[in-house]
Order: structure tokens, then C-alpha cells, then sequence
């Protein structure tokens, strides 16, 4: 290599480093900031060396649990936690390393986040019985909980996700994805961590997948949820998780596993492009089909429905589409009053 070669390379590499500790400035400087301007809304529950984040409103039992996705905060309960809470007490919590909670100890699988979320509302005072509402990600903690601690739940809800354990076997990719969209969801999960440390995900607003929906909050609703998805813990929370999820989840998924329990599966209607789905797109889409189908027999009082001009996020934001959800849950919460 010749010398003035050398040159632009030592050069290069010492305009990396720059950038990458201007980077880290302005992500670490940022990041604090918005936690001073969004403090958290609820309380941070000492958890023995780390605390989880939790908010109740509400009156009334059951109360509802809301488990959020991968990604996810309180914030994105906003709409659908204040209308449960006009009938019942419903409680949203930041799983650990996400929004306002500190980081947990690995592995964070659905076993882990289930057993960490019962120390959660036991130490909160929170006594079943419970309804645990899940979203993506947060159904599998919810279907774990629900095998776990069976005589404290007494409802499930699961939005646009859930455990189908005859279809997960055949899958030969992680919980029932098609190759393509694993593959793109594992680089850019390991991607990110490294994205946010550098300030490139503050730099670009934090692009992220619930889009042009966050507009159906009020301001400072956005900002919060912003706020708690903008730190650097949440990224590593986010891969952590993802790495640590685990098919071997004992009977939960079975057929009629959970028994009478009242399970509402909530499915958008998202259609996906065939380069979704890869080499055989009708394979996965087979796939799709009989998971709702093995969904509906999780126990004899499940049902299923899809809501109609859904997407995966919207089905959080847009009224016509959260109030799904919100009558869903309100059904589960009626029939444990009335056991």
C-alpha cells in the first residue's frame, strides 16, 4: 500500500471514530433529555437490583394487563387503556430494558418476561383475578403467564400474534416466519443497537414501524412514546428478546390447553406482497390460515376475528380499528364477573 494510501485510510478511520463519538454525544445527551421532558407516567417497581415501570387507571375487577410488542411502551396502550379504564382497573407495564424500565437480567424470553411480569403485580399490590391483553410480541408472554399461573388469569385477549403450538412445530423458521421477513427482522434487530449507540436512528426521527399512525395521539402522547422508544436500552431489549425467544414452551399453544378460558383472537387483515413470503408464498400463507385456525381451539370459549383494513400497528391507534379490542377485552372482563 502505497503511503498516500495509508494516509487517506488512517484518515478515514479517524473520521469514523469522530463521528461515531459526535454520534454517541448526541444520542446519550438526546436520549436523557427526553426522559426529563417525558417523566415516567407511573411507578417503578423495585424488582431486586432493577425496577419495571408500571400504569394503572381504573377501578374495578378483574383488572386487565396490557402486554406490549416488541418495541413497544406504554404509550402504545394510550387510547385503548383509558377506554377499558371508564369499566374496570387496567394496568400497562414496560417490559424490562424498554420505555422506563431498567434492563433484566437474560434470558428475556416469554418464559422469563411471564414470571418477571407476576413478581411485577405482586409486588404492586395488584391481586387477580387478571385479563392479559397482548399485542404481537406480547402474546406469547400472555399465553406463558396463562400456563404458568392458570388459577390468576381468567381472560385472554391476543391481538395480531399467539402461540399455535401444531403449527409452530412444522415451521421451519422462528415462530411461523417466512424466510424473507426473518431474515430482514434479524439484520436490522442487530443493526440497531449499534444504529442508536451512534445517534443514526435519532438523526432519521426514529423511523419505526408505526408510521404516519402516531398521528392519532395527542402531542404530548407522541412525544412520550417517542421518548421511551428513542433509548439506547430498548434497542438492546429489543435484540435480546428476540434472540432468547424459545418454541419449547411446555403445552402452551396446544389445542384446547387452556381449557374454558375465554380467549378473543384479534388477526389484521394485512395482505402481504408475494417477496414477503419468499420462495413459496403460498406455502406461508397456508401457514397464516392454520394458525388462526389452531388459535380458535386453544380452548372450548375461543373465537377469532379479523378486523377489517387492519395493519399489524394501526390495530393500536385507529379507533374504528383499537375499538376491537377494547369491546373484546370488556367481553373477557364480563364473563369473569359473572364466574
Amino acid at each position: 500500500m502505497s503511503l498516500r494510501r495509508r494516509r487517506f485510510a488512517i484518515a478515514s478511520v479517524g473520521l469514523m471514530f469522530l463521528f461515531a463519538t459526535i454520534g454517541s454525544a448526541y444520542q446519550s445527551i438526546g436520549a436523557r433529555q427526553d426522559l426529563e421532558s417525558n417523566p415516567a407516567p407511573g411507578e417503578l417497581v423495585d424488582m431486586g437490583g432493577y425496577r419495571l415501570h408500571l400504569v394503572c387507571m381504573g377501578e374495578g375487577s378483574p383488572t386487565v394487563v396490557l402486554i406490549h410488542g416488541l418495541g413497544g411502551n406504554v404509550y402504545h396502550w394510550a387510547l385503548i387503556q383509558a377506554e377499558i379504564a371508564a369499566t374496570t382497573r387496567v394496568c400497562a407495564y414496560d417490559r424490562a430494558g424498554y420505555g422506563w424500565s431498567d434492563p433484566g437480567p437474560r434470558p428475556r424470553s416469554p418464559l422469563q418476561n411471564a414470571r418477571e411480569l407476576h413478581a411485577l403485580l405482586q409486588r404492586a399490590g395488584i391481586e387477580p383475578p387478571l385479563v392479559l391483553v397482548g399485542h404481537s410480541w406480547g402474546t406469547n408472554g400472555a399465553q406463558v403467564f396463562a400456563d404458568e399461573y392458570p388459577e390468576d388469569v381468567h381472560g385472554l385477549v391476543l391481538m395480531d400474534g399467539g402461540i399455535a403450538a401444531e403449527v409452530t412445530e412444522h415451521c421451519p423458521t422462528l415462530n411461523c416466519m417466512p424466510r424473507v421477513a426473518q431474515t430482514g427482522a434479524d439484520i436490522f434487530l442487530h443493526l440497531q443497537p449499534l444504529l442508536f449507540r451512534v445517534g443514526a436512528m435519532r438523526l432519521f426521527g426514529f423511523p419505526q414501524p408505526f408510521g404516519d399512525n402516531l398521528r392519532f395521539l395527542t402531542p404530548s402522547q407522541r412525544s412520550a412514546l417517542i421518548a421511551g422508544y428513542g433509548q439506547t436500552r430498548s434497542a438492546d431489549a429489543n435484540l435480546a428478546e428476540w434472540q432468547d425467544w424459545d418454541n419449547q414452551v411446555g403445552n402452551v399453544g396446544q389445542p384446547g390447553s387452556l381449557g374454558d378460558l375465554p380467549v378473543r383472537v384479534l388477526m389484521a387483515d394485512e395482505q402481504y406482497p408475494d417477496w414477503f413470503y419468499g420462495e413459496d408464498p403460498e406455502r406461508w400463507r397456508g401457514y397464516e390460515r392454520a394458525l388462526l385456525s389452531e388459535l380458535a381451539r386453544l380452548s372450548s370459549d375461543s373465537q377469532v376475528s379479523v378486523i377489517p383494513g387492519a395493519d399489524h400497528a394501526s390495530m393500536l391507534f385507529r379507533r374504528e380499528q383499537w375499538q376491537y379490542a377494547v369491546e373484546a377485552t370488556l367481553d373477557v372482563v364480563e364473563i369473569a364477573r359473572a364466574r
